[in-house]
């Protein structure tokens, strides 16, 4: 990311290592992309995970412009503020926002009048408690549907068997390479669970 003279570029920054931020920090990292953590208060077996996997962090508040300049936040192409501290995630937004205007902002909150006066400005609020309801709500009935809200795009994912005689090409049309082509399509071929012997979707 660097050639050890100028700051790091083409990655997102993730601020906070607690809970969604670990969660958000590995799930960038099986996709390929390049992160840089920033906490000021992280748990040390954290850091040393998130370490293995290569990705640096800059210890500092995400509230302080120098913390962010050092995770290079010149050539960032996105922050993440996931802070503990619904506060502190606000400052931290603030700071980025006011830096740089044209950067992506997303944000966890869990007031969702704050949420929304911060949509406002144009930064992705998260309601993860909305995002997870409708998972725990499958769990109990068991439909095999999974209804999403991402940032104000509506999707639908549907769990189904298919019959070991069917090919993929039949049953899913075009969906079938998207679904199974892992070196091209990464973290969303890894998603896929092989329960049934390989089927040709020629």
């Amino acid at each position: 990311m660097t050639d050890g003279r100028t700051s790091p570029r083409g990655h997102i920054i993730v601020c906070g290592l607690d809970d969604v931020g670990l969660r958000t920090v590995e799930q960038l990292y099986l996709a390929g992309v390049r992160v840089v953590v920033v906490e000021d208060d992280a748990d040390a077996r954290l850091v040393r995970v998130v370490r293995g996997w290569g990705v640096p962090v800059v210890v500092g508040s995400p509230r302080l412009i120098e913390t962010m300049d050092e995770a290079g936040l010149a050539g960032a192409l996105a922050v993440v503020c996931v802070l503990a501290d619904d506060l502190h995630t606000i400052e931290a937004a603030l700071l980025t926002r006011e830096q740089r205007p044209d950067i992506r902002v997303v944000v966890q909150l869990r007031n969702p009048a704050v949420g929304r006066a911060l949509s406002a400005l144009s930064i992705a609020v998260l309601d993860v408690a909305g995002l997870s309801a409708p998972s725990l709500v499958e769990s109990c009935l068991r439909t095999g549907t999974y209804r999403l809200d991402l940032d104000g795009h509506p999707f639908l994912a549907k769990q189904v068997v298919a019959d070991v005689s069917s090919r993929l090409r039949s049953r899913y049309g075009s969906l079938a390479r998207y679904l199974f082509d892992r070196p091209r399509w990464g973290l969303l071929g890894r998603s896929v669970r092989y329960d049934l012997p390989p089927l040709s979707y020629a």
